[in-house]
């Protein structure tokens, strides 16, 4: 599996999900991330051509409070206009779910949350639980409008 594209289509996803310029990734941890998780984890990918347009990475987790385990995703991110790739993506993930008979927590980190809900809310047996709110500190906020106005 290349790590190296899956960090450059991460990237792309931390921009347009996360609001992250991608000069600010550190490139060796994004890739030291994404090498751990192809080794312990279970990663999924949609090709086409031999461009990636998506991957999908989920591992076992024990709960922080009590001995259940389930399956945690890692991360998940689709190129927008390849429509039909985050189910196939799922349907594995999902299959990997039920073989070892674990449940799947999917969750979205995401400024446009709207597509992961369309997406979750037409599938079988999901429950929602809750929702992500990102608050930046002030400061954080006022030495971006400065480096806008510039």
């Amino acid at each position: 599996m290349d790590a190296v594209n899956i960090v450059r289509l991460l990237k792309q996803g931390w921009s347009e999900q996360l609001r992250l310029e991608p000069a600010r990734v550190n490139d060796a941890k994004a890739l030291r991330y994404v090498l751990q998780h192809v080794e312990q984890s279970f990663v999924v990918v949609a090709d086409l051509s031999g461009r990636l347009v998506g991957t999908l990475a989920v591992r076992p987790t024990e709960e922080q409070f009590s001995d259940d385990w389930y399956i945690e995703r890692e991360w998940f991110y689709v190129v927008p206009s390849f429509h039909e790739t985050p189910h196939r993506l799922l349907v594995e993930v999902e299959q990997y779910s039920e073989e070892l008979e674990l449940p799947l927590r999917m969750s979205a980190h995401s400024f446009s949350p709207e597509r992961f809900d369309l997406l979750m809310s037409g599938r079988r047996r999901y429950v929602p639980m809750g929702s992500t709110f990102f608050r930046v500190p002030e400061a954080i906020d006022r030495e971006e409008q400065v480096a806008a106005t510039g």
